[in-house]
């Protein structure tokens, strides 16, 4: 399981965890962010 951070170009964050590697964690981020237009400024991951 992994603690996920993500902040978005646009200023605004999501938390949420997910049983995934680190990079599909990252890949759900930037598919999320394409879909609200902007893109990941900044990504943290930490197992739990």
């Amino acid at each position: 399981m992994r603690r996920i951070k993500v902040i978005y170009g646009d200023g605004t964050t999501e938390r949420y965890c997910v049983n995934v590697s680190y990079a599909e964690a990252l890949e759900l981020a930037r598919r999320q962010a394409r879909k609200q237009g902007t893109y990941v400024r900044g990504f943290s991951c930490v197992r739990v």
